[in-house]
């Protein structure tokens, strides 16, 4: 009487099988996934300017990101793709990659943020009329965008006797002094007017304007179109010669 043989083959059960195949294409979604919000983030990016703007204003920091980009897209590119590479290993790649998505993005986001803080300098129009031969009128129009709620310009006038940097003699104490903030958008455009002697001995108005944050101490040092290594950050001055 011959007994009967029960098969004791090596294939995987059923369960172990499927939770196999769950893994490995999760691990292809993934990678596939980092690769693509990758290219769609770059494109947004480079179409809506916000990497030239980036690069120009932080070029180290943003090429390093975009370094940290193209490992993310290799490794999601590897981890989705070669499956060759054992399961493990694909695994790792596929979570360094789908983190260093996340890492770049949100510095990005943080650098563009600081790009788009205070984006300009403030900007100082002026115009010169003699209403009459003892009197001139200065208009002035002072303007920027991108200032945040607790963000203004500080505003002052003086008279000097000539278009100069750093020079601080020859010069009165601030006569006009002002302070203005942003509309709801961030920008401003702020217009007042002055008005010179024809017979004055200083023969030229100095204008300037500078970002102060409420709630700060303001370094508002008096030699403020001081140029060259003096010069303070962010701050824009103008001059007027009286005829």
């Amino acid at each position: 009487m011959s007994g009967s043989t029960v098969d004791q083959g090596t294939s995987e059960p059923p369960e172990r099988k499927a939770r196999s195949l769950t893994a490995e294409s999760l691990i292809a979604l993934i990678g596939a996934t980092v690769t693509v919000l990758t290219a769609v983030l770059g494109t947004v990016g480079i179409t809506g300017g916000a990497v030239e703007t980036i690069l120009r204003n932080s070029p180290t920091a943003t090429l390093a990101v975009l370094a940290v980009l193209a490992i993310t897209v290799t490794l999601g590119m590897v981890a989705g793709f070669v499956t060759a590479w054992p399961r493990l290993l694909r695994g790792i790649a596929v979570t360094i990659s789908f983190l260093g998505l996340i890492a770049s993005a949100v510095y990005l986001v943080y650098l563009h943020a600081q790009d788009l803080r205070t984006a300009t300098r403030p900007t100082i129009a002026l115009g010169l009329t003699q209403s009459d031969p003892d009197r001139f009128d200065i208009a002035v129009t002072v303007s920027g965008a991108g200032l945040t709620h607790d963000e203004r310009y500080r505003i002052e006038a003086d008279f000097t006797s000539e278009i100069q940097g750093s020079s601080t003699e020859g010069h009165t104490q601030p006569f006009y002094v002002a302070y203005a903030g942003p509309d709801a958008k961030g920008n401003i455009a702020y217009k007042f007017s002055l008005v010179a002697n024809a017979q004055q001995t200083l023969r030229v108005v100095r204008v300037w304007a500078d970002v102060e944050t409420e709630g700060r101490p303001a370094s508002f040092p008096y030699d403020v179109c001081a140029t060259g290594s003096t010069a303070k950050p962010g701050l824009s001055c103008a001059y007027v010669a009286l005829p």
